[in-house]
C-alpha cells in the first residue's frame, strides 16, 4: 500500500509542517518522531496503540468504517449494546430508553469475548 505523505496533527496546530512517522489510533492522527516520544510519556496518551502510517486505512475507509459503527438514532454515539429481544444493536443512550425492560440486552464486546472464548476452548 502506498503511503501519502502525512502532516503530524500537533505540529501543524502549532503551524509547523513535519512529516508524520506513525499513527495514533486513538486520537486519529499522525505524529512526527518528536510528537510520538512526547506521546508515549504523556499520562494521558502513553497506553495509546500507535502504527506505522502505511497500516493506516484511507480517509474514505475509516469514515464508511465509522458509519458502520455509529447509531442510526445517535450519529456521535457508537453501537455498543445488542438487545436479543428485538433482535437490534443500539447505543447506550438506546439501551436505557428503548430496551431498558428488555430481558436480554448485552454489551457488545461481552459477546465478542464469549465467542472468543468458544473458538478457543
Amino acid at each position: 500500500m502506498s503511503v501519502k505523505k502525512q502532516v503530524c496533527g500537533p505540529c501543524l496546530r502549532g503551524t509547523l509542517e513535519t512529516d508524520g512517522v506513525a499513527y495514533c489510533t486513538v486520537c486519529q492522527e499522525p505524529l512526527c518522531d518528536k510528537c510520538k516520544q512526547d506521546h508515549g510519556r504523556i499520562k494521558v496518551s502513553e497506553h495509546h496503540k500507535l502504527c506505522d502510517l502505511a497500516d493506516v486505512p484511507p480517509q474514505e475507509m475509516q469514515e464508511h468504517l465509522k458509519s458502520l459503527t455509529a447509531c442510526p438514532n445517535h450519529k456521535n454515539e457508537e453501537l455498543a449494546y445488542l438487545c436479543k429481544e428485538h433482535d437490534v444493536t443500539c447505543c447506550s443512550k438506546c439501551a436505557i430508553a428503548d430496551h431498558r425492560k428488555c430481558k436480554e440486552v448485552k454489551l457488545l464486546s461481552d459477546i465478542l469475548h464469549d465467542i472468543k472464548w468458544i473458538a478457543l476452548g
